[in-house]
């Protein structure tokens, strides 16, 4: 903006003036509150867990490399096939029969 716009807009023809309109004070009293906003504690905490449960599911200490030479990802024999038995339901279901009898 130049001189004749603030004059305009604002009715201020010195640095003065335009430091004391309201607007200018408003604009800079929030500025000075964001810089002194504090996250609350309870979101802190949430973003902490969030943060370790992230860590937990993909560890940065683990990651695969990409020059490690695998080709495909080995099913643990142990595991149950997740598309043929969700959550392994079947072999749970087998173990319970295994107990009846």
């Amino acid at each position: 903006m130049d001189a004749k716009a603030l004059a305009q807009a604002f009715n201020v023809t010195t640095v003065r003036e335009l430091a004391n309109l309201d607007f200018v004070k408003w604009a800079c009293a929030i500025t000075t509150l964001a810089d002194q906003e504090q996250t609350p504690a309870a979101d802190e905490a949430k973003e902490s867990l969030l943060d370790g449960a992230v860590e937990m599911t993909f560890p940065a200490s683990d990651p695969i490399s990409v020059d490690s030479g695998i080709t495909r990802i080995e099913v643990a024999p142990e595991l149950v096939d997740a598309q043929g038995d969700h959550q392994g339901a079947g072999q749970i279901e087998q173990g319970k029969d295994a107990t009846r009898h």
